[in-house]
């Protein structure tokens, strides 16, 4: 029969592959041989035939077929044809070319997707009203998986929920109570703020979705979908005064049924599903696993034995389990810092007074610590700076006092944070003080650029002076090739000082037009002096600790952080229960550019993968996001990495962004960087991450005033050190006690 294969027609040949698919037939020879010939004379394919294929090929993977060679012909083919698909097609293939994620090239996927949408997009009706509302709920899913591609899925999104309200939610409507909730998870997971931005259908969806779902019939996927849309949607009923009392009527009587429906099938559950379910119910708090004691008791027991799988989940305090672990969560229990601008004062008096600060705001002394980080600075540099601080402030000499520099460039403060974790974790230390400080702007100009270029020269002498500008420059302009602008890289610069002007210690105090970025001194080809990270003196510090040091020596268990009661020897942020540190994750590329510059020298993807996976959580799961943008170009690829924006896209999300924020907005509407990062909240040297981290801490315990995105529960913060050439990234959470 393989023989037989190159003379059958192109649609014979994508129904065969569909006979093969439906009978489970696992013949090797006949599939490598339907792969090769696809690959041979893909311009044959019509429309049909590949969405036939692609099926067929998707559904195969799990007889162990590797369709690569004709997975990229296939979609070469839908580049060059995809005006002749109709609707109905445009869906099938959308939905297959997402599903096979991992089985092509990314950015080949991306476009694909991007002109399938835009295909789809075109082939409506006026306002939808004969679109089949199948294939609305497919492209939804199917557009969730890769989060936003571009201004198509924007269009996507603003049309479907209008169509959703008109055609769909309404009793009657086109669609059942289980297609609602996969279209709300499906909104839920493209949009970062979540279902917040669709309130009005949220609320007359949560209504059909009440009085219609039969959880018991539903699959185990789709009910722990409706969980999170549960969660979700009550963040996005109670804002802007929302009445409470009647979301929270709505909700609970959604709750009951739906936990308890799926407290039946947790016995049955995958660990990787149990991990999610566990996750999610953290959303909810103490509160939600108390309601849904049924969903507790079920999880409890499947939780236990999954953990002989090595796995790490949330939520085992819910569930009291025994679980060998460290006897106590590591926190983030207060925060200071110094004014920024040129102060006039050494790098090692900014750290101290930033490291009181710290103590003061977590109402610990000196003699309590017996740990500190430091990381170098490069006006005031000393040998083994941590050391140094340590025996400035009386820290050593003393017995059992563990002190440690860490130099990664500007990741040194999350690097560094990172590391106190593990003191605390491994090493037994009770609270081990982070501290970065450094006085560059009360440098002479020609003196900073000296100090700063001998770090990064490289020694063919490839970098001109400035070296560092010069680097992010080389990778700006490779990156404008593949899928950035160049006032796209400028629009940061501008993003930032709007969300500078809230904060009051930030030095840009007005945003920056388009124009006066682009307008202003080069520094080098693609770099303006408005791109670069504005030079400052400053220091920074936070305390972490142990969260049973806390309670047996703050008294933090007896504090009540809900009636807000303080007691004398306690500070606001420890009192608040301090920031959780969930997981974090580091990676390393080369000191500067290669001549060939390619994907292999970015480090930011795999910390972020790192962090991800400790924490057990996916980028949706965060609720705002400390990126670190010593220039534009680092910005654009940590949105990419953190999962903020699809890959390549990251361009287009500034752009969007740049729109949505050009009249008044509020913190939630862009929940990243409210403090204005390196570009406008300023920036000395290798201090400006732990900005990232206080930022994340303040949005965290909500004590971050008119930058305060509503309801923050996770926040995620990046640094990254010389030129790209190190990348520490720490996922961080408001605690449940």
């Amino acid at each position: 029969m393989a023989a037989q294969v190159p003379k059958l027609e192109p649609p014979v040949l994508a129904e065969l592959s569909q006979e093969l698919q439906r009978f489970q037939v696992g013949d090797q020879q006949l599939w490598e041989a339907l792969v090769q010939d696809t690959a041979r004379r893909p311009q044959e394919l019509k429309p049909l035939d590949i969405v036939y294929l692609l099926d067929a090929f998707r559904r195969a993977l799990s007889f162990g077929v590797r369709p690569a060679p004709a997975l990229e012909a296939t979609c070469q083919r839908i580049m060059e044809c995809y005006q002749d698909f109709n609707s109905k097609q445009c869906t099938g293939a959308l939905g297959s070319v997402c599903r096979l994620s991992g089985h092509i090239d990314s950015s080949q996927q991306y476009k694909v997707m991007h002109l399938l949408l835009g295909q789809w997009l075109a082939s409506q009706p006026a306002k939808w009203e004969t679109t089949p509302s199948n294939q609305v709920i497919s492209v939804a899913v199917s557009l969730s998986g890769l989060g936003v591609l571009s201004d198509r899925t924007e269009t996507f999104l603003a049309a479907a929920s209008s169509w959703a309200l008109r055609w769909g939610a309404p009793e009657g409507g086109a669609l059942s109570a289980e297609d609602l909730v996969v279209l709300l998870w499906s909104l839920k997971e493209m949009t970062p703020l979540g279902l917040a931005r669709y309130r009005e259908l949220v609320q007359l969806s949560l209504v059909r979705i009440r009085a219609a779902a039969t959880y018991e019939d539903w699959t185990l996927v789709r009910q722990g979908q409706a969980l999170e849309v549960l969660l979700s949607a009550k963040h996005a009923l109670v804002e802007d005064g929302a009445d409470l009392a009647v979301a929270e009527e709505l909700l609970l009587g959604i709750e009951a049924p739906m936990t308890a429906a799926l407290s039946k099938q947790l016995a049955q559950a995958p660990c990787s599903f149990l991990a999610k379910v566990l996750a999610t119910g953290e959303q909810g708090g103490t509160d939600f696993w108390l309601r849904c004691s049924g969903l507790t008791e079920a999880a409890g027991g499947p939780a236990e034995l999954c953990l002989t799988c090595d796995r790490h989940f949330f939520g085992f305090g819910a569930f009291g389990l025994a679980m060998p672990q460290p006897v106590s969560t590591v926190r983030i229990v207060g925060y200071g810092m110094t004014a920024l601008g040129k102060l006039r004062r050494s790098a090692t008096e900014l750290m101290q007074e930033a490291l009181q600060k710290a103590l003061q705001s977590t109402g610990l002394q000196m003699k309590d610590l017996d740990g500190l980080v430091a990381v170098p600075s490069l006006s005031h540099p000393h040998f083994m700076e941590a050391h140094f601080l340590a025996t400035q402030v009386g820290l050593l000499p003393r017995q059992n006092v563990r002190v440690r520099t860490i130099d990664t460039g500007g990741a040194g403060p999350v690097s560094g944070l990172l590391e106190a974790v593990r003191m605390v974790k491994a090493e037994r230390c009770q609270a081990v003080a982070v501290v970065a400080g450094d006085a560059v702007s009360s440098l002479a100009t020609a003196d900073f650029l000296a100090r700063a270029d001998q770090g990064c020269r490289d020694p063919q002498g490839l970098l001109p002076s400035p070296c560092i500008p010069n680097g992010y420059d080389q990778v700006a302009r490779w990156q404008m090739g593949r899928s950035v602008s160049r006032e796209q890289l400028a629009m940061v610069s501008v993003l930032m000082s709007r969300q500078a002007q809230r904060h009051p210690l930030a030095l840009t105090k007005r945003p920056h037009s388009l124009e006066d970025v682009l307008s202003s001194r080069s520094i080098a080809p693609a770099t303006n002096l408005l791109e670069c990270a504005r030079r400052a003196d400053g220091g920074a510090a936070i305390i972490v600790a142990s969260s049973s040091f806390m309670d047996h020596h703050l008294g933090h268990d007896v504090v009540s952080s809900k009636d807000g009661a303080v007691s004398e020897r306690l500070g606001p942020v420890a009192a608040s229960g301090g920031v959780v540190v969930l997981g974090g994750g580091e990676a390393s590329g080369p000191l500067f550019p290669p001549r060939d510059i390619d994907e292999a020298m970015f480090s930011c993807e795999a910390a972020a993968q790192s962090a991800f996976s400790e924490a057990q959580l996916l980028p949706g799961d965060v609720d705002w996001f400390g990126l670190y943008d010593c220039y534009p170009v680092c910005f654009v690829r940590a949105l990419e990495a953190c999962g903020v924006a699809a890959k390549g896209q990251g361009g287009q999300w500034v752009e969007q962004m740049f729109k949505r924020t050009q009249s008044e907005y509020q913190p939630a509407d862009f929940p990243i960087n409210t403090h204005g990062g390196l570009l406008a909240f300023g920036a000395p040297w290798e201090v400006p991450a732990m900005y990232n981290i206080i930022e994340a801490c303040e949005q965290l315990t909500g004590a971050a005033g008119p930058r305060q995105v509503p309801r923050v529960r996770r926040a995620l913060v990046y640094g990254n050190g010389g030129i790209f050439s190190h990348s520490s990234v720490a996922i961080l959470a408001k605690p449940v006690d």
